[in-house]
């Protein structure tokens, strides 16, 4: 008998008989292979003061040694069973990610939990990754796109706020990173109270709960360190522009932005769908649109929106020629004040979200497009029939709450300007 086929929009979500917190998503129709990500409060507004990197450090050595496992014996275990590792970290969390054929879960399974509970820390992965660190630091310093969106959020957040950073701390902070420095903050942050793992598969939620629970049941009970309180945005001059002088490029890099509204905000899907129109990641936008298929002023054009739990942060951007800086500038302030101000219309609102909507649908074709979408979930603490809902909440999204959440959302009076390049 065929057993019923289950909804990978669809989750469960229930905790071990240990105590580990586990989101079961089933796989797409036809799937041979599964997601499993563990979620931890461990991003870079953790990172000890004068530290500034550990958490990147942190996720950086992960895949590269799990238990008994060195890098090269971890990598050709896993290239064996045809599966990944990687791990990936941001403000406010990181996070670590296998994927594989579901016919070796039972194999790879327990190096996912390796990895999590028994990292390495080799001496010589650590001195690759703080020099790898090192070269990022060199590239926000000296390309043009680098630069701007750091003297952008430098503008916006104050020192001390994680939205300022780019999580590869600073040249001294990374001369303290050691291996006890990474093993206390892994004791710290990997415990089993505020983490979570999601796990894409076709198998039943109580096994996927069962085998979790045995693998991670030597897992630490601490509680996991207070969520840290975040400092208020700096005040701005909407009509000042920060100009970075990088002689030796070619090419100009601008930057408009402020903060935004966290996920939690319920404007958040008429500021999405505010963002989509404006720049979002669509030919279709409007920044796309008039800056470059219209005028051929930009190399490219779009705009970018990340809320997050602890708050938001949106910008605007564009790369140009040196000589049409001002006049993009112009526009691009033009474009911004009008989604803040006029009504969308209601073609473009409709194929705006039906593109968006399209994308949801894309997500479902592969394990790891729907497991994202899990993540996510798990990530923001969203509920189960979230995405099922998803698209009658963006159709119920009318035209005035677009331009009432962008009005919060992308504020131009609270909003920093930017250039950076050879101006």
């Amino acid at each position: 008998m065929t057993k019923p086929r289950r909804d990978p929009l669809g989750w469960e979500e229930a905790e071990t008989d240990g105590g580990v917190t586990v989101l079961c998503q089933p796989a797409p129709a036809g799937s041979a292979s599964f997601s499993a990500t563990y979620l931890a409060p461990a991003g870079w507004e953790y990172d000890p003061p004068g530290c500034e990197g550990l958490a990147t450090a942190t996720a950086d050595l992960i895949p590269t040694g799990a238990g008994r496992r060195r890098h090269l014996e971890l990598a050709r275990e896993l290239d064996r069973y045809g599966a990944t590792l990687t791990a990936e970290v941001n403000s406010e969390s990181l996070q670590v990610t296998l994927w594989g054929p579901d016919r070796e879960y039972e194999t790879l399974l327990p190096i996912l939990a390796d990895a999590v509970l028994h990292p390495r820390w080799d001496s010589r992965e650590l001195a690759r990754a703080l020099r790898e660190m090192r070269e990022s630091q060199m590239r926000e310093m000296t390309q043009p796109d680098q630069r701007a969106d750091r003297d952008l959020s430098r503008r916006i957040f104050p020192p001390g706020h994680p939205y300022q950073e780019s999580g590869t701390g600073t040249a001294a902070s990374l001369g303290r990173i050691t291996r006890s420095r990474l093993t206390e903050f892994h004791r710290r942050h990997f415990s089993r109270r505020g983490a979570r793992i999601v796990i894409t598969s076709d198998r039943s939620p109580a096994q996927l709960r069962q085998g979790i629970g045995k693998l991670f049941s030597e897992w630490p009970r601490d509680d996991p360190p207070a969520v840290p309180e975040l400092p208020s945005p700096r005040p701005t001059r909407p009509g000042e522009v920060g100009r970075i002088p990088l002689p030796s490029r070619g090419q100009a890099e601008i930057r408009m932005g402020g903060p935004s509204l966290p996920r939690s905000d319920p404007r958040y899907p008429a500021l999405l769908l505010a963002d989509e129109i404006l720049g979002g990641r669509s030919i279709l936008s409007r920044l796309f649109q008039n800056l470059r298929e219209k005028r051929g002023l930009v190399y490219g054009a779009g705009s970018e929106l990340e809320s997050l739990r602890g708050g938001g942060v949106w910008q605007a951007e564009a790369g140009t020629d040196p000589a049409r800086v001002e006049k993009v500038i112009r526009l691009l302030r033009q474009e911004v004040d009008r989604i803040c101000h006029d009504l969308a219309r209601a073609d473009e609102l409709h194929r705006i979200r039906e593109s968006s909507l399209g994308s949801l649908q894309l997500h479902l074709e592969t394990t790891q497009g729907a497991h994202s979408l899990a993540v996510e979930a798990a990530y923001y603490q969203l509920p189960s029939d979230f995405y099922r809902t998803w698209p009658q909440t963006l159709r119920a999204v009318d035209p005035r709450q677009i331009r009432e959440a962008a009005s919060v959302g992308f504020d131009p009076k609270r909003a920093s300007l930017v250039v950076a390049g050879p101006v």
